[in-house]
C-alpha cells in the first residue's frame, strides 16, 4: 500500500499550521481571510479528516456557529498535524 501525499491549498496550510501552534489545537479564522473562504477551507479540511469540529470551550477560538448559534472550534487532528510535518510530541 503506498502511502498518499495531502495536497493543502495556501489557505488549509495556514489554518493547520496556526492551530498546531496553539495547546488546544483550535484554529481561527486568518485576519485577512473572508468568512466564506474559511467556511470553503474548513468544511474541506473536516471531511479529509485534518480536522474535526467540536463545541468551543470558553478559551477556544470560535469558528463558526451552529443552526442553533452554539459556538463551533475548528481542531487539528493527528493526520492534520502529520499532513503539515508537525510532530504532537514536539508541540507538547
Amino acid at each position: 500500500m503506498t502511502k498518499r501525499t495531502t495536497r493543502l491549498s495556501d489557505a488549509q496550510l495556514v489554518i493547520l499550521a496556526k492551530a498546531a501552534e496553539r495547546d488546544d489545537g483550535a484554529a481561527s479564522v486568518p485576519p485577512r481571510m473572508n468568512r466564506a473562504a474559511a467556511a470553503k477551507a474548513g468544511a474541506s479540511l473536516v471531511t479529509r479528516k485534518l480536522a474535526r469540529e467540536m463545541r468551543a470551550k470558553a478559551d477556544m477560538p470560535v469558528w463558526r456557529k451552529d443552526d442553533e448559534g452554539r459556538a463551533i472550534s475548528l481542531v487539528i487532528t493527528r493526520a492534520g498535524r502529520e499532513a503539515i510535518g508537525v510532530d504532537e510530541d514536539a508541540a507538547e
